[in-house]
């Protein structure tokens, strides 16, 4: 019994030895509920593009998630994460039986400690251009006036941050609004904005100009095999710094899982990606041994 017991322990610590020696990642526990189609209950709770259980092709299991829409698929809940560890977002896909191959994007969406959504305008600044409001601006105007010398970019790929402080402080800004242009006016500069704004600032109120910046994400083209994604994140970027793509973005407590399962631009019902096995999980680099 105890030579037994003995080449037992032995056999546990050779598996161990060799799995840190080899180097890599140890996976945690999966974070994300009702990632692979298996129960209807869960897969119901997911929002946005129509998704379905499909029970004649899975990686494994009884089911994969089959969505054909164009739209995005959200995870039904929030998930806590602390921005001093690393996660990795894994999952597998193909193109579902007698349809197209697709072009879609699997990745995340970022949450503060409010559980409130960030938006692509909330935390990338654009440099040197802190101002303040010239004239008031009220709940439903789609412009705000602000002093004409500003140095503020034109594009669709900015917008106005409010209630800016200069120590960047206020990041993530959710108030931000995406603009449209800019226009000369008199001795100031007329901000277009994309959408009315949703309450009342007074002139003198701190603006920002900030940067638009892409949704985390990983861009794939399915095939007729399963193959897999797979996306680490760890960190968080500097206040006044472009996030990289492995980073989450400042301020994050929570993420949601996002799918975006068709990128043509126009419906088409021969087109079909299956995802299976979406997980979510704390991981460590594990250092190879050194001789």
């Amino acid at each position: 019994m105890k030579k037994s017991t003995k080449v037992m322990i032995s056999t546990v610590s050779s598996v161990l030895l060799l799995t840190f020696c080899s180097g890599g990642l140890i996976a945690g526990d999966n974070l994300l509920n009702g990632g692979d189609g298996e129960d209807e209950g869960l897969l119901k709770k997911w929002t946005g593009a129509p998704s379905q259980r499909n029970t004649m092709e899975k990686k494994s299991g009884d089911a994969s998630i089959q969505l054909w829409d164009i739209n995005w698929l959200f995870s039904p809940d929030l998930i806590p994460v602390d921005t001093s560890k690393t996660y990795e977002l894994k999952a597998q896909i193909k193109t579902a039986k007698d349809k197209k191959p697709t072009q879609g994007l699997l990745g995340v969406r970022y949450y503060n400690a409010d559980k409130m959504e960030m938006s692509a305008l909330s935390v990338c600044p654009v440099k040197g251009a802190m101002t303040t409001l010239a004239a008031a601006a009220k709940k439903g105007d789609k412009s705000v006036i602000i002093p004409g010398d500003a140095s503020w970019t034109v594009g669709s790929l900015f917008g106005v941050a409010f209630n800016a402080a200069d120590d960047l402080s206020d990041l993530p800004n959710l108030s931000a609004v995406r603009m449209v242009n800019i226009k000369k006016k008199d001795s100031t500069l007329e901000v277009i904005l994309k959408s009315p704004l949703e309450t009342d600032y007074p002139a003198g109120t701190k603006v920002r100009q900030q940067r638009y910046i892409d949704f985390t994400g990983m861009e794939f083209t399915t095939t007729d095999d399963w193959k897999e994604l797979t996306l680490k994140l760890s960190g968080q970027n500097e206040p006044g710094s472009a996030p990289v793509k492995n980073q989450m973005w400042l301020g994050t407590k929570y993420i949601r899982i996002a799918i975006f399962s068709n990128m043509s631009g126009k419906v088409d019902n021969s087109v079909a990606v299956l995802f299976d096995d979406i997980s979510f999980s704390e991981v460590s680099d594990v250092p190879e041994a050194k001789p």
